[in-house]
């Protein structure tokens, strides 16, 4: 008899409490299944940059964020940057970024790109004849600046997509080009085209100073994940030029 009573109240105050129990497990599960935080990252429309893409997720994933890389022409990708209005870029080259204020290189760099003058095999491959009058070299409108530090004037003619411009140029629309691009396509441009190397620049992952404070944090997986991606990943512009 006092065995059933025992068991009763046992029953009552388990009936009792369970109703507390269920709001407690709601509020622990948000905690447990809480999404990252989620950040935007700029891109140039570029072969050059969509290299990157893993590496940079790979990055930020490993940091706890989440990434959504948004690509645009260069210039408007910069400017957007610049007002805070993404976080990050996945790839840019140093001489765009070394005199913004708002902006921080990170280390290590990315890569190398060289500066070229290509030329179609048919015509005469050389800096004085590339900068004859009555030659017209073409170039992106994000290259043809970087020719200025060289003291080099060509008769130029611009357009937004560079890698139209390499079409172009397979093709045999045009007979020069100045084309800006990773140092592994060195060998493909060799076999391709004639060409002059003009110079060499180095490729930075940046960010904007409103993250500042994971600056050794991104370096450092950086660090530690560019050596097997670029092991595992080979640059190739062969989709475009083959």
């Amino acid at each position: 008899m006092g065995g059933d009573t025992k068991l009763s109240l046992t029953s009552k105050l388990t009936r009792s409490f369970s109703h507390l129990l269920i709001p407690i497990a709601v509020l622990i599960t948000p905690t447990v299944t809480a999404q990252k935080e989620k950040l935007s990252v700029s891109s140039p429309n570029h072969p050059k940059a969509y290299f990157y893409w893993p590496l940079i997720s790979q990055v930020y994933n490993s940091l706890g964020f989440d990434i959504e890389i948004v690509s645009m022409p260069s210039g408007r990708g910069l400017k957007e940057l610049e007002k805070g209005m993404f976080q990050a870029d996945v790839a840019r080259l140093s001489y765009a970024i070394d005199t913004r204020e708002s902006l921080i290189k990170l280390t290590p760099p990315l890569g190398n790109a060289i500066l070229y003058l290509l030329c179609n095999k048919k015509v005469t491959c050389d800096i004085d004849t590339a900068m004859s009058e009555q030659n017209r070299v073409f170039a992106a409108k994000g290259t043809k600046h970087l020719t200025e530090s060289l003291d080099l004037k060509f008769n130029f003619a611009t357009i937004e997509n560079a890698a139209t411009l390499l079409q172009m140029l397979k093709i045999d629309r045009i007979d020069y080009l100045i084309y800006l691009e990773h140092e592994d396509t060195l060998p493909l441009f060799k076999e391709k085209f004639n060409l002059v190397q003009l110079g060499k620049v180095t490729i930075h992952h940046t960010i904007h100073k409103s993250i500042g404070h994971l600056e050794s944090d991104i370096s450092n997986q950086l660090t530690n994940l560019l050596p097997k991606f670029k092991e595992k990943y080979k640059y190739s512009l062969s989709n475009i030029i083959d």
